[in-house]
């Protein structure tokens, strides 16, 4: 699938992309609308959300932090449910996430296999949350949806 057909035009949303056609390192295809990669959802209009619906999304994993959750509040109809796994909550006060937001390499794929090592729980608790998703496609997602949405979608 070209790059450009992976855009969706969710209403309110500007960097959602369905990820099908992807080939995973054991040759197999992520199916189209089984995941999805986004920003936070919470600039969706009514319309955006039923669109979403209507693409078969059920389950949101929510990689962003509980201030930002809180300050950024996203209100999914009924049909969708939200796991929130807070990927780099209270990071801020760790010494190597602090060296990587002063160098600013954090956010960017030169952190991602360091992040890994550090804290695989994290990681795999988010890796989790997609496969154990009940039927229906998964949006992952934090707040611009491109550094920790980034590494899940890669793990």
């Amino acid at each position: 699938m070209p790059i450009s057909d992976r855009h969706l035009d969710w209403e309110g949303s500007w960097n959602a992309r369905d990820l099908g056609g992807l080939v995973t390192a054991d040759g197999a295809v992520v199916r189209r609308r089984a995941l999805v990669r986004s920003e936070s959802l919470q600039h969706l209009t009514s319309r955006g959300w039923s669109t979403l619906v209507d693409y078969g999304v059920r389950t949101l994993v929510d990689l962003r932090d509980p201030e930002q959750v809180e300050k950024e509040r996203q209100h999914p109809p009924p049909l969708v449910s939200t796991i929130s796994v807070p990927l780099e909550e209270g990071l801020a006060r760790d010494p190597d996430f602090a060296r990587w937001m002063e160098s600013g390499w954090l956010g960017t794929p030169l952190y991602y296999e360091t992040f890994v090592r550090r804290w695989p729980d994290r990681c795999a608790r988010a890796v989790a949350a997609v496969a154990t998703a009940p039927p229906g496609g998964v949006v992952v997602h934090c707040g611009m949806g491109r550094d920790r949405t980034g590494l899940i979608v890669l793990l």
